[in-house]
């Protein structure tokens, strides 16, 4: 029995990230990217993987994660090895795929425009107001504290780049050098973004409420395969 659980959480896990890939290639477009070659131009490969974007809807100080391929692998890597009782590693990462949370450094107004602003776990709102998601974030930043920096707001929609405040330091001079098109792109990516923050709202209840069921795989893969048909469908 033992082993047919592990079995299905390989097998759930390669299928969540394969399926979440073609979700994000849908509306990412060069944002990690352009974010991967700066990096490997200053030659800090050990950066790579260990920050990730975000995008707040200012009215609502609400913000979603969002990951290409080597982050959500790496993703969900972590929170498999540190696994807790309380929820498995697959709710954790649907929280962060699929939920919003309450922006902290935006209701707080912190001054991360032009460079990282840090806070504690203990701080954030999200512990609060949506704990499951505070827990995946938590186990995600390994006990470090959170920093953030806006790359831009355009419309309603705040772009922030998070990191583990202990590689601020390396990797705040990349970032000030990759924000101009950073922000460029993300004005292309507006659209599809905004597609895919209704199509995800649409389907995170049914995750979470389902995520112990015997028919996990199916059912993930599913919902994740109607949501990024959601997104694909032409416009009027």
């Amino acid at each position: 029995m033992k082993r047919r659980v592990l079995n299905s959480y390989i097998a759930l896990q390669v299928m969540f990230v394969s399926k979440y890939v073609q979700l994000a290639d849908s509306l990412l477009y060069s944002l990690y990217d352009i974010l991967n070659i700066h990096i490997r131009q200053a030659g800090k490969e050990e950066l790579a993987g260990r920050s990730w974007f975000t995008v707040t809807h200012t009215a609502t100080s609400k913000f979603q994660y969002f990951f290409s391929r080597d982050r959500i692998e790496r993703v969900v890597n972590v929170l498999t090895k540190t696994q807790i009782h309380e929820l498995s590693p697959f709710e954790l990462a649907a929280c962060l795929v699929t939920d919003e949370a309450t922006d902290t450094f935006w209701e707080l107004r912190l001054d991360d425009k032009v460079g990282f602003a840090s806070l504690p776990f203990a701080r954030l709102t999200s512990l609060i107001h949506e704990p499951k998601h505070w827990l995946a974030e938590k186990h995600l930043f390994q006990e470090s504290d959170i920093a953030a920096r806006e790359i831009c707001v355009c419309a309603d929609q705040s772009l922030l780049i998070n990191c583990p405040q202990e590689i601020v330091p390396a990797l705040e001079e990349l970032i000030t050098a990759a924000k101009p098109l950073l922000a460029d792109q993300f004005r292309l990516n507006l659209k599809p973004y905004r597609a895919f923050r209704d199509a995800v709202a649409k389907v995170a209840k049914r995750i979470h409420e389902s995520a112990r069921d015997t028919g996990l795989q199916s059912l993930a893969t599913d919902i994740v395969a109607k949501t990024i048909k959601e997104i694909m469908k032409p416009g009027p």
